[in-house]
């Protein structure tokens, strides 16, 4: 069955010399693997917007005997460029989407959509307000963990009030504003793993040192 959505790639594996795995997660289907058959060609039809955070518009061949769908077709929707010319935007941008892609289950549905409308509107946020994209990122991870039914009390303890004052940060060059922004990831990493009693791990942050 051939079914169209918006999406937004949160990551790409290599699949074999000319195809890549694509991670996405959806408006109508929640998380989704789909195979981009010669996306590696340099004639391939889907361009470049299978790279990491694109919000694009997609068809597919899905599937009900497995969780690895066929890409058909894909569209850019709505171009982020100064996420990727500005590397504290473009971190931020992959280090919530490498949440959203471990925290969430393809089997999963539930909120869906109003996660992927949040989603789209918070990398929005990320690449209209480059200077201050690291309180940004912790607000998306609040509510994340909203969403997921266990919410991050950030205005009952000092932790909050931390946050609070990192949101407020504009100066990305501070290295103490860095050194928070990933001793709050490390945090989210050890909230998320407690919740849903899975080790949560972040690779993307190992970018930001």
């Amino acid at each position: 069955m051939i079914v169209e959505t918006d999406a937004v790639v949160l990551q790409t594996r290599k699949y074999s010399e000319s195809s890549k795995i694509v991670d996405l997660f959806t408006k109508e289907f929640g998380k989704i693997s789909v195979i981009a058959k010669g996306a590696y060609s340099i004639k391939s039809k889907f361009g470049g917007c299978l790279e990491p955070l694109s919000i694009i518009r997609i068809s597919f061949y899905k599937k009900t005997s497995t969780d690895l769908h066929l890409l058909k077709t894909s569209e850019l929707l709505m171009p982020l460029n100064k996420i990727h010319k500005d590397t504290n935007s473009l971190l931020t941008g992959l280090i919530i989407a490498e949440f959203v892609l471990k925290t969430q289950n393809e089997s999963c549905l539930e909120n869906s959509t109003d996660l992927y409308k949040k989603l789209v509107v918070f990398l929005y946020k990320i690449n209209e307000h480059t200077e201050r994209v690291f309180g940004i990122g912790i607000q998306f991870l609040v509510y994340l963990s909203a969403n997921m039914g266990f919410s991050v009390l950030i205005n009952q303890d000092n932790y909050g009030a931390k946050i609070n004052k990192l949101i407020a940060e504009n100066n990305l060059q501070c290295e103490i504003c860095k050194e928070k922004y990933i001793e709050f990831i490390n945090n989210f990493e050890m909230f998320f793993s407690e919740h849903l009693e899975k080790k949560i791990k972040i690779k993307s942050l190992t970018l930001i040192l």
